[in-house]
């Protein structure tokens, strides 16, 4: 019996696959994303919509810096949530 070639310090039968998304979690991911984006904009800089209007008037806001730090922030945050989220997930072995 042939003994199994390494591969990256693992056997190929102990090799961890993580599976990679479907087009359908990808979707929604980016429409989760996409949501609190939008209420991060509407909630500290005071923008209705995040969608490209075709008009300089619509598309380009005047916005304090003490906003746009209060929106990176909300924005970092919902990060970190959403990582400890998945993590918990992960370890639970769940997706939900």
């Amino acid at each position: 019996m042939e003994a199994k070639q390494k591969l990256l310090g693992f056997t190929p039968p102990e090799r961890v696959h993580t599976p990679t998304p479907t087009t359908t979690d990808r979707e929604q991911t980016m429409t989760d994303l996409d949501s609190i984006l939008t209420q991060i904009a509407s909630e500290h800089l005071f923008i209705d919509t995040l969608e490209t209007r075709k008009r300089d008037q619509l598309d380009f806001h005047d916005v304090a810096v003490w906003s746009v730090r209060k929106a990176l922030e909300a924005a970092y945050l919902a990060g970190v949530a959403e990582g400890a989220k998945q993590a918990i997930d992960g370890w639970r072995g769940t997706n939900a």
